[in-house]
């Protein structure tokens, strides 16, 4: 089943490794909502997801047009913000993944009540375990930044309108993602919800 809703820019964000990713593509199967890949520095994973999710280029080659340029973990990351207005103007939203709360407000300065922010985040014991248990050297020796990041999270979390927990079941987190859907299928939710959290136990 596809929501019948009016397009909204549906931003996630928080620590590597709360599971970004996996919600974004629920967003694309159940929403039927756009995205695209981003321009990056980061070097591949070769994973099936890294090539549908990035463009991989040079900091000498990276471009400069129609691109919101962000940071995360010392690289460079570009949303396409062609895609996004493509998305708009066929009806369908659109989902990304930011880095930081920065980079939300850069999007909402541009789109203004068409962005839905999204805060994703799972108990630190969890995230601690997907993180040093992984085989990807590169992604296990980003744990210290990660909890630096994490040192700093509340000051970030002014601009959110939902807040998914991602450390239980993906059941539930899909449960999650319904309840948010499902406020903007109601013709009469006429304005953003304030920070809202949204969990279920």
């Amino acid at each position: 089943m596809k929501y019948d809703i009016d397009s909204y820019l549906f931003v996630l964000f928080g620590p590597s490794g709360v599971g970004k990713s996996t919600i974004l593509r629920y967003f694309e199967s159940r929403l039927g909502a756009e995205s695209a890949p981003k321009y990056t520095t980061r070097p591949s994973r070769n994973t099936e997801e890294d090539a549908q999710d990035f463009i991989y280029c040079s900091s000498d080659n990276f471009p400069t047009e129609a691109i919101l340029v962000f940071e995360s973990y010392g690289h460079m990351f570009g949303i396409q913000l062609d895609a996004i207005a493509e998305s708009f103007r066929k009806g369908k939203s659109h989902v990304i993944i930011v880095g930081q709360s920065d980079d939300v407000k850069k999007l909402l300065s541009i789109y203004g009540d068409k962005v839905v922010v999204i805060f994703v985040f799972c108990d630190i014991p969890i995230l601690r375990d997907r993180i040093l248990g992984t085989s990807n050297l590169q992604r296990a020796n980003r744990w210290t930044a990660i909890c630096e990041e994490l040192s700093n999270i509340y000051s970030q979390l002014g601009c959110v309108n939902f807040v998914i927990n991602n450390s239980n079941s993906l059941e539930r987190t899909f449960e999650q993602v319904d309840t948010i859907i499902s406020k903007f299928n109601n013709p009469s939710n006429s304005s953003m919800p304030a920070c809202k959290d949204i969990e279920f136990q």
